[in-house]
């Protein structure tokens, strides 16, 4: 994610909207249980499964791939 926004050369205090989508219920179970880590690290506001847009990253966690992207708060 902290990679997303470099990409996106985002502010520092720029919040955005994390999305995320994967059928690996180790993965989901982990997104759900450090979530609000996650957000709190990445100034997130939200952080939720959905249908992935055309332009999502691929990321590798452990051996799962799955799908990651984020838009900013406006």
């Amino acid at each position: 994610i902290q990679q997303l926004r470099k990409d996106a050369d985002l502010e520092i205090e720029q919040r955005i909207r994390v999305g995320y989508q994967t059928d690996d219920t180790a993965i989901a179970d982990m997104l759900a249980t450090w979530s609000d880590y996650i957000r709190g690290e990445t100034l997130a506001d939200e952080l939720t499964a959905d249908t992935p847009p055309a332009d999502a990253k691929s990321v590798i966690v452990g051996e799962a791939k799955f799908p990651l992207w984020m838009n900013v708060v406006k």
